[in-house]
């Protein structure tokens, strides 16, 4: 069966890759019966392959090039620290590096089964070494060494060395919680429990399991964003894209065993609280004001969210590492039900004087989350915007700030409705197929909501729809675009696909579940033909802050598609910014900041965290760790103006737009817009 007929355009999410293909805890089959493929497991191997061979954007075939990238994928998710496999493992493994195409043509899968025999032998063998080491007295005044960033070392070539290593980090990460105030008895309790919890959910992987991390591996050798989903992972993104369920409002993902906050759900208790942020690590959680932190370093992302659930109205403890501070903190959140309706746009009138001369202005600040939709066409995104901006312009706004900061994405027909409340008719985006064909989709609705002066605020983690609309103000000229020195830059839409829905197979009702593949099938381009495929949309007025790093970035991850430019559509700019009023705003906004002491304070600060986000390697002892972690800690609460660990959480719930010295140069800026426009 061939797939190119059998699926069509549709409005697909845009989303970052931030759902991450996890393990579960629950045993069926044992995952070491998989050498024993059964013909479900081959038909999931071979349908999985047909598709990305038949619908993947590029029309890519698994070539040696594809082969050792999946090769590699598929050891590095076992051991992301390099902490456990030996060199001789990786050697034995090398020798089915060019014949995966073999493997998965045949369904063969005794090499995903032989990987594992290895992995769970070097478990046993660290499970047994932490047992003893944790329970050993350390001298933590000596200095140690550990790899933050395990893509700058090789694995150990003897156990030896290997022992040393494992020493080490064991080291690291008791000093770590000693610093952050965990009882030392504690913390060595809470390592032995974590690798021998470890080391039983390993064993009791089961078939599926193995299976998903075999397949997903082999779906990310061809891009970043495609992957496979497993029956129980495919419930767990259903339940996630619903955002119907009784938890904090956070979508979390693993990288490299660590459980990462990837968005934060708007009107959810994380985002009312606001001390949660992306980007952070969550180490432990306790249930209650007092139920002990189970330690979830290692811990598949399944189990995770399934101790982080639970009823609404209950309570909730949060151990987390924040990104900027790497000093382990609680934070206390009581559950809820997250539905659609939290994920809802938000306004504000904000009076301010900010700016040169003064006067008294009146901003709108709509606040987008992601790109919603809802039920029908009468809710979603287009729609509470349109009610917004209709507010604001019969409440005399002097100007408009839309806010997409931290907007991940969404539906692409949501982009599409939002930019037209704000340009006249016209081609909003270019949508080019696997098949390589082009297609616009356009404004055809004339007028607009609202016509007054506009900016667009983003950062690195603007992405996806937030660049799809940012890319048509700033095209149409019917904008200012201010933030990082670029957005995230995916230009990309992958599609879920249900493999049931696909095959026709005599199986048993238990065995029909297949799971599904997230599979990579557009690119969409700006209405001038440049893409924003790991380029992102640049700013008009570029400002320094604390997420303005390479690292959050579309080209930074592993295997990203590279897109030519396409032609450039047939539209007619609004006109209503020109080079020259940039050029003004950009050196009102520049001499401000020069003379700003509060902003030169900001700068310092947030260039010493990204020299801290650079590193990858750490020395350290107890008093140097202590120094370092409190220097982080400090500088990143300055750099975003807010003490996050001691600020009453109704205080950062009502805080308003404006409240730090990044804000209210944003605001100074809009001032400067109204002001200039006004004299054109």
């Amino acid at each position: 069966m061939r797939f190119r007929h059998c699926v069509g355009w549709i409005a697909a999410l845009l989303v970052l890759p931030w759902f991450v293909w996890g393990q579960t805890t629950a045993p069926s089959r044992p995952a070491i019966d998989l050498a024993k493929a059964d013909e479900r497991d081959k038909l999931i191997v071979t349908t999985v392959a047909r598709v990305i061979d038949d619908i993947h954007l590029t029309g890519r075939k698994l070539d040696k090039t594809i082969a050792a990238r999946l090769h590699d994928r598929f050891i590095e998710q076992w051991d992301p620290r390099k902490l456990f496999f030996l060199e001789s493992d990786i050697a034995e493994f090398a020798a089915a590096k060019e014949h995966h195409a073999k493997f998965i043509a045949e369904g063969d899968l005794s090499f995903p089964v032989r990987v594992y025999e290895v992995f769970l032998k070097r478990l046993a063998e660290r499970n047994a070494w932490t047992q003893v080491m944790a329970g050993e007295q350390f001298d933590f005044d000596k200095e140690c060494t550990v790899f933050l960033d395990a893509k700058h070392t090789r694995w150990p070539k003897s156990t030896e060395e290997a022992r040393q290593r494992w020493k080490d980090w064991i080291t690291y990460e008791l000093c770590s919680m000693k610093v952050d105030g965990v009882k030392e008895n504690e913390a060595r309790t809470r390592i032995q429990k974590r690798y021998k919890s470890l080391w039983q959910t390993t064993q009791s992987l089961d078939k599926d399991d193995l299976l998903e991390r075999y397949l997903a591996a082999f779906a990310n050798a061809f891009d970043p964003h495609s992957g496979y989903l497993s029956p129980k992972s495919l419930e767990e993104f259903d339940i996630a894209m619903r955002l119907q369920l009784q938890g904090i409002g956070a979508l979390l993902g693993s990288e490299d065993g660590k459980t990462m906050v990837k968005e934060i759900i708007a009107g959810g208790p994380a985002a009312d609280d606001k001390r949660l942020k992306v980007g952070d690590q969550i180490t432990g959680v306790g249930q209650g004001e007092d139920g002990e932190i189970v330690d979830v370093v290692d811990m598949s992302l399944n189990r995770v969210v399934q101790l982080i659930r639970g009823k609404a109205g209950t309570k909730v403890r949060l151990e987390v590492i924040p990104a900027n501070t790497g000093q382990r903190v609680i934070y206390v959140l009581t559950r809820r039900k997250i539905t659609l309706t939290d994920k809802g746009a938000k306004s504000d009138i904000i009076e301010t004087s900010a700016g040169d001369n003064g006067a008294k202005l009146r901003i709108g600040v709509l606040t987008v989350p992601s790109f919603y939709g809802g039920s029908d066409t009468s809710t979603g995104l287009t729609q509470d915007a349109t009610k917004i901006l209709t507010d604001f312009q019969a409440k005399g706004v002097d100007a408009v700030l839309i806010d997409l900061r931290y907007n991940g994405g969404g539906l692409l027909n949501e982009a599409v409705g939002l930019a037209s409340l704000l340009v006249d008719r016209g081609p909003i985006v270019q949508v080019k197929d696997f098949q390589g064909k082009i297609r616009q989709l356009n404004d055809d609705h004339p007028g607009v909501v609202y016509d007054g002066p506009l900016v667009v605020l983003v950062n690195r983690l603007s992405a996806s729809a937030s660049e799809i609309f940012s890319g048509v103000i700033q095209d149409y000229r019917r904008g200012l675009i201010v933030g990082d020195s670029t957005t995230f830059g995916k230009g990309s839409v992958a599609q879920m696909i249900d493999l049931a829905r696909l095959v026709q197979a005599n199986l048993p009702v238990r065995d029909r579940n297949l799971g599904a593949i997230m599979v990579t099938l557009q690119a969409f381009y700006r209405v001038n033909g440049e893409t924003t495929q790991k380029r992102g949309v640049v700013p008009d007025i570029v400002l320094p802050s604390i997420t303005d790093r390479a690292d959050f970035s579309e080209a930074k991850l592993d295997h990203v598609l590279d897109f030519d430019p396409s032609r450039p559509a047939k539209f007619q700019p609004a006109g209503d910014i020109n080079s020259e009023l940039i050029a003004q705003v950009r050196e009102r906004s520049s001499q401000r900041r020069a003379k700003s002491e509060e902003f030169a304070k900001l700068v310092k600060h947030i260039a010493r965290l990204h020299e801290f986000a650079a590193q990858t390697t750490l020395t350290f002892n107890e008093a140097k760790l202590k120094q370092y972690r409190a220097e982080r800690k400090e500088l990143a609460e300055l750099a975003r103006g807010e003490d996050p660990d001691r600020a009453d959480p109704e205080e950062r719930k009502d805080k308003k737009f404006g409240a730090t010295t990044y804000e209210r140069e944003v605001l100074a800026i809009v001032g400067d817009l109204v002001r200039l426009t006004a004299k054109r």
